[in-house]
């Protein structure tokens, strides 16, 4: 059911840890039962330093704006792109025995046996929408390539023959490799290939709005997307690239442009995330700094073609973030195990000296450090103007940030210290902000708690982490940010909870609460601060998003008029 595929999908924007003291932001969503496995990373809190080295770069804070742009998926609802079909579900068989025969673009070259068709879901209907709320009715025209198809006739005598049938939307008109439909998506929409030719199967699917049938292939984005995050300074593609489990490790395995979705979800298991080139595209597009998280799993070779790709196609005079990986501290994401059991594997040493094992702190500074090493290769003298070397650590645990940065002197390769900084509201069945409890509050009482405690508390570990980041000569820049209200442990499921909290983040004084978290980020001498995230449906998994759609009336999220008012006020030209 749909709450079942995003317990498993939405990795971004899914439960998180009830230890509040830790300051652990989204978890894996499968792994909510398991938080109480989270480690202390590197309990390194009595670091043996003295004096670093100061560096050559500019320390002076260029406070900007960034976002976090959601991952494309069938249920999501930012809907970035022009052709449907790459934020569908991707093709799947009717039955779970997926033994499939797909070409290099994820589509099926013929239907196996056992299967009685192959299945896409292009969107699904949104629960108590009104029509064109996330995605606008009217006309599209369903263009394909291979021999022409046959709808819905299932003629066994015609087996050998491209069958399709459409579900939820209506044939208006079949011509060879051109159908129209008439799309209302209350219910969403569904495509079913009954059978296949055998030598021209149906490949290269386009659901194309019909005013935008001739200018698609020259820009493969919405004008209403384009326009609401035009002026933006970063654009972080963490979610876009399905960084959290990432299974990519070569660069031949990299997604690429042709395949059938660009999304990652339980029907598409191997789903490869966002192509470079359209990242890249986008960024040039909009003259966006963007962010990339490179996959955990990606050998040398994949970063090199990777950062070769940015030196020859990124426009001057942007610079990439790069990133290893996501939130190497997060047990709930498979990175984290990963490079803990990578740190016992080369036996790294523990940053601060002490006897014992290093782990995934230690291993993520090594990792990082070959990984800007190959950007001085690739770059060269350029390498300074074109590339920001980012170290992620934890904004609760200044500890963790200082060994990330001491190991091996990683600090001496990078340039900032990336933190996340959430004023918190987790209710539990147990703890501070008891379920029991807080159903009963008001909304009041959240935004007072939020600003009166969660916010100083936040506000306090920016100071801090900026200190540990001016020792190191490095920019503090905040890779993630903004409200974390969400049930936990169970507590997600309460309704009258969730309730609550979908109106504390629609409230006037949680704008409010972003004025003032921008503003004491900007006076503790923050850089970028990226918001986590851009649009996305509210949930019991959280409200992280600013917008619930791509056609949201600006005025009605406080969240986004205080962060668009403050990105104004430093240059940024964002509408309002």
């Amino acid at each position: 059911d749909q709450s079942k595929r995003k317990l498993i999908t939405l990795a971004a924007a899914s439960s998180v840890s009830w230890l509040a003291h830790l300051c652990l932001p989204k978890m894996d969503a499968q792994a909510a039962d398991n938080n109480k496995k989270i480690k202390n990373v590197n309990k390194t809190n009595s670091v043996k330093t003295t004096q670093t080295a100061k560096k050559t770069q500019s320390l002076t804070p260029n406070p900007k704006l960034g976002i976090n742009i959601s991952d494309v998926n069938y249920f999501a609802t930012e809907y970035p792109f022009v052709d449907l079909m790459k934020m569908s579900s991707g093709f799947n068989l009717d039955n779970s025995n997926d033994a499939s025969d797909k070409d290099n673009n994820g589509y099926f070259k013929k239907i196996p046996n056992g299967a009685k068709y192959a299945t896409c879901l292009v969107c699904e209907g949104i629960e108590n929408a009104s029509i064109d709320q996330y995605i606008k009715s009217g006309r599209y025209v369903f263009l394909y390539d291979g021999a022409p198809a046959v709808l819905q006739d299932y003629n066994k005598k015609m087996r050998d023959k491209n069958i399709i049938e459409f579900k939820e939307v209506k044939v208006v008109s079949v011509k060879p490799n051109r159908i129209e439909l008439d799309c209302d998506f209350l219910n969403g929409m569904r495509i079913n290939l009954f059978s296949l030719h055998s030598t021209k199967p149906i490949t290269n699917i386009r659901i194309i709005p019909i005013e935008q049938e001739n200018t698609y292939l020259n820009n493969p984005w919405k004008p209403e997307f384009l326009a609401l995050w035009s002026g933006v300074q970063c654009m972080r593609f963490m979610d876009m690239m399905h960084t959290n489990g990432s299974q990519q490790s070569s660069w031949q395995n990299r997604p690429l442009p042709t395949y059938v979705t660009y999304s990652m979800n339980e029907f598409l298991p191997d789903g490869k995330g966002m192509p470079l080139e359209m990242m890249v595209d986008l960024a040039n597009r909009l003259n966006v700094d963007p962010w990339f998280c490179i996959p955990h799993l990606a050998d040398d070779d994949y970063v090199s073609q990777f950062l070769s790709y940015l030196k020859n196609n990124l426009n001057l005079p942007l610079k990439a973030y790069i990133e290893y990986s996501n939130e190497i501290w997060n047990y709930g994401f498979i990175q984290t195990d990963y490079a803990t059991k990578q740190a016992i594997k080369l036996k790294l040493p523990r940053a601060d000296g002490d006897k014992g094992a290093g782990g995934a702190s230690e291993y993520k500074a090594y990792r990082s450090k070959q990984i800007f090493k190959i950007a001085d290769t690739i770059f060269g003298a350029e390498r300074a103007t074109r590339i920001v070397r980012v170290l992620a650590s934890q904004a609760a645990y200044t500890a963790m940030s200082e060994a990330v940065c001491m190991f091996q002197n990683a600090y001496q390769q990078a340039d900032v210290l990336a933190i996340a900084p959430y004023p918190q509201f987790m209710v539990s069945p147990a703890g501070d902000l008891q379920e029991n409890f807080v159903r009963h509050w008001t909304v009041a009482q959240v935004i007072r708690h939020l600003h009166t405690k969660a916010l100083p508390e936040t506000i306090g570990w920016i100071n801090e982490s900026k200190k540990v980041a001016d020792k190191f000569g490095l920019k503090l820049v905040a890779y993630e940010g903004g409200q974390h209200c969400v049930g936990v442990a169970g507590s997600e499921n309460n309704d009258t909870v969730t309730k609550l909290l979908k109106e504390v983040n629609a409230d006037a004084g949680m704008g409010e609460l972003y004025t003032k978290l921008l503003n004491a980020w900007q006076q503790a001498g923050g850089d970028l601060f990226c918001h986590y995230n851009s649009i996305g449906k509210w949930s019991k998994w959280g409200c992280w998003s600013v917008l619930q759609s791509l056609y949201q009336p600006l005025g009605s999220s406080p969240k986004y008029q205080a962060m668009a008012k403050w990105a104004n006020a430093l240059g940024q030209k964002m509408p309002l």
